[in-house]
């Protein structure tokens, strides 16, 4: 049996939605759990105290929040709150990489339709037999239904790609996957992608190609990811074309600033030397959306 962990229960919080406009944050947090290395213990994550402040600078109040790379599941309500219902599941190995959805508490959650648990196992791809959430290395998605009083419903999908540039082929399957169950109804995909970008071949492109009846966010900005001077844009939101009515997006963090880091200027969470040592190898992306 699959178990679903719903990490801890919203309590009331007195905040109203613009009517049909909402808000969406989505990290990679790095290990969350280790302490930013796969080496790490459970114990070893030493980042929260700079974690909570960058979320209280920058994302405190959205509406939905997605969150990868997180091993250690206890410590969300450390990070967002008591504000937010936050769902996930379980996995049998000890440094999993768990895919994290959090929602307001205004938001009425539900199963999609036909789904007997909150878990898309689809992008967990087995090609030779099929495997159990823990038994394969490839991490689910986490999807749902929620209902607001001025929103109305929409259907909702975290994901974390199978990373490296050899794991295209496999992308690309997962995204097909993600198609064939968001065609219909009003979608947001949210999360690291892992979309690899070359001389020869974009997979962002790719992306969109397959995912034609949905909208990729763009904003004014070329990377969310950044380890020292190695940069790319891994993680997307993608909504259903047909229903959005506007946007706007950013990415929030030194995955931007110059690649000369003597150049740096400003605060310590626009220092990338500070913020991969303190916060994260990803920027934040943070979008507000506007639906029919």
């Amino acid at each position: 049996m699959k178990k679903i962990s719903v990490l801890f229960c919203a309590t009331v919080f007195n905040y109203i939605l613009a009517m049909d406009t909402f808000s969406v944050v989505s990290m990679n947090l790095e290990w969350f759990g280790l302490g930013g290395v796969s080496s790490g213990r459970t114990g070893d994550e030493y980042r929260i105290p700079w974690m909570k402040e960058f979320v209280n600078n920058y994302f405190a109040n959205a509406d939905i929040i997605a969150l990868q790379e997180v091993v250690d599941l206890s410590l969300i309500p450390q990070l967002v709150g008591a504000q937010y219902n936050c769902i996930s599941y379980h996995h049998s190995h000890s440094k999993h990489q768990h895919v994290v959805l959090c929602l307001k508490s205004e938001f009425t959650i539900s199963m999609i339709d036909g789904e007997s648990d909150f878990i898309f196992e689809d992008i967990q791809e087995h090609i030779t037999k099929p495997l159990s959430v823990s038994e394969s290395n490839l991490r689910p998605g986490i999807f749902l239904k929620a209902s607001h009083p001025q929103l109305g419903e929409i259907q909702i999908m975290a994901v974390h790609l199978k990373a490296y540039a050899d794991g295209v082929n496999q992308r690309m399957r997962q995204i097909g996957q993600i198609k064939n169950v968001t065609k219909n109804g009003r979608w947001l995909i949210v999360g690291d992608f892992n979309l690899q970008r070359s001389d020869s071949y974009n997979e962002i492109t790719m992306a969109e190609e397959i995912l034609n009846t949905m909208n990729r966010l763009q904003g004014n900005y070329q990377f969310t990811y950044r380890s020292g001077q190695y940069r790319s844009e891994f993680d997307h939101m993608f909504v259903s074309g047909q229903f959005l009515a506007g946007y706007h997006i950013e990415s929030i963090g030194p995955c931007n600033q110059p690649q000369n880091m003597e150049k740096i200027t400003g605060e310590r969470f626009e220092d990338i030397r500070f913020y991969n040592r303190f916060v994260s190898d990803h920027c934040l992306i943070k979008a507000s959306i506007q639906l029919f």
